[in-house]
């Protein structure tokens, strides 16, 4: 639906209709954790999850406009950076708990 319209209306209720097909499993999924687990931080993984998925979600409309503008190299190079910085992030060891 995003796709096939130019319309802002359309394109923002498309937006809102996909946020509510993501949110709907996870916060399930998180209801039944938190009663399977109760000493489980489970807050925690919910902010992670939404974390990673805002990310994507904020970057993709400025990587598509810099590729219709001709910088799509420039725009996949700096995308590339951003596992990247994930990974070097994730280097250090392990604390024992």
């Amino acid at each position: 639906m995003i796709a096939l319209t130019d319309s802002l209306a359309i394109g923002a209720v498309g937006v809102l209709l996909a946020g509510i097909g993501f949110a709907i499993p996870y916060a399930a999924m998180y209801d039944e954790a938190a009663h399977m687990f109760p000493g489980a931080r489970i807050a925690t993984i919910g902010l992670f999850s939404v974390g990673a998925n805002v990310l994507p979600l904020a970057l993709a409309p400025i990587v598509g406009a810099a590729i219709s503008e001709g910088h799509g190299t420039e725009a996949l190079l700096v995308l590339a950076v951003v596992p990247l910085l994930a990974g070097v992030a994730n280097l250090r060891p392990a604390v024992p708990r």
